[in-house]
């Protein structure tokens, strides 16, 4: 994962700031995909043992 705290740090413009924090947080949504997916898996797991 790149290191985006100095664009944070650094960044004048406030849009690129703004920005970065949108993409930052947005990358949470693409692993609910997999947490659910894992999540199913167990309670298989579960269920077989």
């Amino acid at each position: 994962m790149s290191n985006i705290f100095p664009i944070f740090k650094y960044a004048n413009d406030l849009k690129t700031r703004e920005a970065a924090q949108q993409v930052f947080d947005d990358r949470l949504a693409n692993n609910v995909g997999y947490l659910d997916t894992a999540l199913r898996l167990r309670r298989q797991i579960t269920e077989i043992l």
